[in-house]
């Protein structure tokens, strides 16, 4: 699957043996999904399972192929591709070929889902072009929007670049640009060294190419093939939720189907034909629906009226399971959330009782049981106390050994202004501030500029101290700034 690109047919059965194996069904046995694949396949945050849709899976693990290709030249494989095949191209603009293998037309197949999720990083902008490559950090285009003014259409982006500071040209930039674009561009960072133009993958952070980013991406797409809207923040929270609630994970998949209408209601059992009525099988009066079920009926009103008080005085004037569970995550605290989605869960299970073993249980029982699950849960989750090492209590500042210097540097972020404040001390080993800096790379401008030798970095930032002192940095623009000071 990661080398080949398999039939269609194949992916179909995998799919449908990984469908077969969620409901319950073995050989020869047809069993109702309550949930239509494309749904389980969504992720979790938008009301799915997170399961793999095997025909995108096989297209991403492709992808990967290609951009081994890109991100590695000069390995063997890459290197006896491009001499069959793109000797004189790239394996991104190379044609297809009508006599290429199989091997190869599979790797071509994927290079869409590449050209999607590739940008440019800006390093000296000589193989960047202005108007047609994607590099700027702006979803969704990545391109330039301005009309082309002044510079040709093949320009590069290094004629936007002062060549004496590599940094940009503020001016020029803003002479070009719209006011917007020209803000973005300004932002980039760039090294002050002359660095070569790299490609990145957009679905990651730190600009590797991952195949589940690439899955994901690969959703995306289908979604704007579609003409579907994206989700909305609000439902987004709702199934963020339900994953992140502290009851075990039965609960938690009750609660998600429950919000799909995908359990065994009267209601949904008459739509797929298996019952003739759809009234409750225990008040015999309103059609059974989840939010009846579980909420409006009286016999889950018996139940509900002995939880907490908050929950019992609740009133939430819903049309569904999921527009109930909304309401009570905008006004419960996580206790009550708990308390909710397990009464629930234990009020399904005593409908079934009665339509299965014609028995019902006193509310009271519930009640209790809920409470002694809720009891250990929390004993469950009461983190395990441990004595304190030396290495683990917080240190006041520690003198460097004499004759070398400290700098201490750190970093603010004012998300909503789009602003960053950073700074850095250096002391003697005497304790003597020397001077101030601009965080960890104008720090080591700064003590470079300085001729100071053996001098001690230090920050809180644990992923910016690793980067400094690991042989790998990764490629996105905060990698080229670790590089810089590091190398400095």
């Amino acid at each position: 699957m990661g080398i080949f690109k398999l039939p269609r047919q194949l992916l179909n059965e995998l799919n449908r043996q990984v469908r077969g194996f969620w409901w319950g069904q073995q050989e020869k046995e047809h069993r109702i999904h309550w949930v239509s694949w494309k749904q389980m396949s969504k992720s979790k945050r938008s009301g799915g399972l997170g399961m793999r849709d095997f025909e995108f899976f096989n297209r991403a693990l492709l992808a990967k192929q290609g951009w081994r290709i890109i991100s590695s030249p000069n390995s063997l494989a890459a290197r006896v591709l491009k001499e069959k095949y793109f000797k004189c191209s790239t394996f991104l603009d190379v044609k297809k070929g009508s006599n290429s293998s199989f091997l190869w037309q599979s790797f071509i197949s994927a290079r869409s889902l590449l050209k999607e999720g590739l940008v440019w990083r800006v390093g000296d902008g000589q193989s960047i072009d202005l108007w047609n490559d994607k590099w700027l950090p702006q979803p969704t285009s990545f391109k330039l929007q301005s009309s082309i003014r002044f510079l040709p259409s093949d320009t590069k982006v290094a004629m936007l670049i002062d060549r004496t500071t590599n940094q940009w040209n503020y001016p020029l930039v803003e002479a070009i640009l719209d006011s917007t674009e020209a803000e973005c561009v300004k932002r980039i960072p760039l090294s002050p060294y002359p660095t070569p133009d790299k490609l990145l993958w957009r679905g990651t952070s730190t600009g590797a190419f991952t195949v589940k980013s690439a899955y994901f991406l690969l959703l995306e797409l289908e979604k704007q093939k579609q003409g579907q809207s994206s989700v909305a923040v609000e439902e987004d929270t709702v199934w963020s939720s339900i994953w992140q609630l502290g009851v075990p994970v039965a609960t938690k998949n009750f609660l998600w189907r429950a919000c799909l209408e995908a359990i065994p209601t009267r209601d949904r059992l008459l739509q797929k034909k298996v019952v003739d009525e759809d009234s409750c099988p225990i008040c015999r009066i309103h059609p059974e629906t989840a939010l009846h079920a579980l909420w409006e009926c009286p016999s889950a009103q018996d139940v509900w009226s002995q939880s907490n008080r908050r929950i019992q005085k609740a009133s939430f004037p819903c049309h569904s399971f999921k527009l109930l569970l909304e309401a009570c995550l905008k006004t419960f605290d996580e206790d009550e959330l708990v308390e909710f989605g397990l009464t629930a869960w234990k009020i399904w299970k005593r409908r079934n009782e009665v339509v299965f073993g014609n028995t019902l249980s006193h509310p009271s029982s519930i009640n209790q049981s809920v409470k002694l699950l809720m009891d250990d849960l929390h004993q469950a989750h009461q983190p395990v106390r441990q004595c304190s090492s030396p290495s683990s209590v917080l240190l006041a500042w520690e003198a460097p050994p004499q004759g070398k210097l400290k700098i201490n540097w750190d970093a603010g972020l004012d998300k909503a202004s789009c602003k960053v404040g950073v700074g850095a001390v250096v002391r003697n080993w005497e304790g003597k501030v020397l001077a101030t800096a601009y965080a960890a790379h104008q720090a080591a401008l700064f003590v470079k500029s300085m001729g100071w030798r053996g001098v001690i970095m230090e920050g809180d930032s644990l992923q910016v101290v690793n980067c400094l002192n690991s042989k790998e940095v990764a490629d996105s623009y905060a990698g080229v700034l670790i590089k810089a000071a590091r190398d400095l």
